[in-house]
Protein backbone atom coordinates (compact mmCIF):
# COMPACT_ATOMS: atom_id res chain seq x y z
CA UNK A 1 0.00 0.00 0.00
CA UNK A 2 2.88 2.38 0.79
CA UNK A 3 4.46 1.76 -2.64
CA UNK A 4 1.15 2.66 -4.30
CA UNK A 5 0.95 5.91 -2.32
CA UNK A 6 4.56 6.78 -3.19
CA UNK A 7 3.95 5.98 -6.84
CA UNK A 8 0.95 8.33 -6.87
CA UNK A 9 2.97 11.22 -5.35
CA UNK A 10 4.23 13.43 -8.21
CA UNK A 11 7.34 14.45 -6.22
CA UNK A 12 8.20 10.79 -5.62
CA UNK A 13 7.76 10.05 -9.32
CA UNK A 14 9.98 13.00 -10.30
CA UNK A 15 12.59 11.94 -7.71
CA UNK A 16 12.62 8.34 -8.93
CA UNK A 17 13.00 9.32 -12.59
CA UNK A 18 15.74 11.82 -11.75
CA UNK A 19 17.52 9.22 -9.62
CA UNK A 20 17.39 6.64 -12.42
CA UNK A 21 18.79 9.10 -14.97
CA UNK A 22 21.48 10.30 -12.56
CA UNK A 23 22.61 6.74 -11.86
CA UNK A 24 22.69 6.06 -15.61
CA UNK A 25 24.96 9.08 -16.17
CA UNK A 26 27.27 8.03 -13.34
CA UNK A 27 27.55 4.41 -14.48
CA UNK A 28 28.12 5.41 -18.11
CA UNK A 29 30.75 7.99 -17.19
CA UNK A 30 32.58 5.58 -14.87
CA UNK A 31 32.56 2.76 -17.43
CA UNK A 32 33.56 4.99 -20.34
CA UNK A 33 30.54 3.83 -22.36
CA UNK A 34 30.05 6.86 -24.64
CA UNK A 35 26.80 5.55 -26.17
CA UNK A 36 25.23 4.96 -22.75
CA UNK A 37 26.45 8.38 -21.60
CA UNK A 38 24.94 10.12 -24.62
CA UNK A 39 21.63 8.34 -23.96
CA UNK A 40 21.67 9.22 -20.26
CA UNK A 41 22.54 12.87 -20.95
CA UNK A 42 19.81 13.01 -23.61
CA UNK A 43 17.32 11.61 -21.08
CA UNK A 44 18.51 14.20 -18.56
CA UNK A 45 18.08 16.97 -21.14
CA UNK A 46 14.54 15.81 -21.88
CA UNK A 47 13.64 15.68 -18.18
CA UNK A 48 15.04 19.12 -17.44
CA UNK A 49 13.20 20.52 -20.45
CA UNK A 50 9.97 19.19 -18.94
CA UNK A 51 10.88 20.59 -15.48
CA UNK A 52 11.58 24.07 -16.87
CA UNK A 53 8.46 24.03 -19.04
CA UNK A 54 6.37 22.96 -16.05
CA UNK A 55 7.66 25.61 -13.64
CA UNK A 56 7.20 28.32 -16.26
CA UNK A 57 3.60 27.31 -16.99
CA UNK A 58 0.83 29.51 -15.62
CA UNK A 59 -0.87 26.57 -13.92
CA UNK A 60 2.13 25.64 -11.77
CA UNK A 61 1.26 26.01 -8.08
CA UNK A 62 4.77 26.13 -6.62
CA UNK A 63 5.76 29.42 -4.95
CA UNK A 64 7.11 31.94 -7.46
CA UNK A 65 10.58 32.10 -5.88
CA UNK A 66 10.94 28.31 -6.05
CA UNK A 67 9.67 28.27 -9.64
CA UNK A 68 12.23 30.92 -10.60
CA UNK A 69 15.05 29.05 -8.86
CA UNK A 70 14.18 25.75 -10.57
CA UNK A 71 13.92 27.49 -13.95
CA UNK A 72 17.30 29.17 -13.44
CA UNK A 73 19.02 25.92 -12.45
CA UNK A 74 17.26 24.11 -15.28
CA UNK A 75 18.45 26.60 -17.85
CA UNK A 76 22.05 26.18 -16.61
CA UNK A 77 21.74 22.38 -16.84
CA UNK A 78 20.21 22.55 -20.32
CA UNK A 79 22.92 25.02 -21.45
CA UNK A 80 25.66 22.66 -20.23
CA UNK A 81 24.15 19.74 -22.14
CA UNK A 82 23.50 21.81 -25.27
CA UNK A 83 26.89 23.55 -25.36
CA UNK A 84 28.85 20.38 -24.59
CA UNK A 85 27.05 17.57 -26.36
CA UNK A 86 30.26 15.57 -26.93
CA UNK A 87 31.77 15.97 -23.47
CA UNK A 88 29.30 17.36 -20.91
CA UNK A 89 30.40 18.11 -17.35
CA UNK A 90 28.90 14.96 -15.84
CA UNK A 91 29.97 15.75 -12.24
CA UNK A 92 28.16 19.11 -12.53
CA UNK A 93 25.01 17.46 -13.93
CA UNK A 94 25.09 14.74 -11.27
CA UNK A 95 25.59 17.27 -8.46
CA UNK A 96 22.63 19.36 -9.61
CA UNK A 97 20.44 16.28 -9.99
CA UNK A 98 21.44 14.97 -6.54
CA UNK A 99 20.57 18.35 -4.96
CA UNK A 100 17.13 18.26 -6.61
CA UNK A 101 16.65 14.61 -5.56
CA UNK A 102 17.44 15.62 -1.96
CA UNK A 103 14.92 18.45 -2.13
CA UNK A 104 12.24 16.21 -3.57
CA UNK A 105 12.95 13.62 -0.88
CA UNK A 106 12.58 16.22 1.90
CA UNK A 107 9.34 17.60 0.50
CA UNK A 108 7.92 14.13 -0.12
CA UNK A 109 8.64 13.01 3.45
Amino acid sequence: AQETAAAADPRAIERDILLRITRSMEVAAESGDRIALIKAVTDNHSLWTVFVSDVLSKGNRLPQDLRSAIASVGMAVIKEMTDNTIDPDVPFLVEINRNIIAGLSERAA
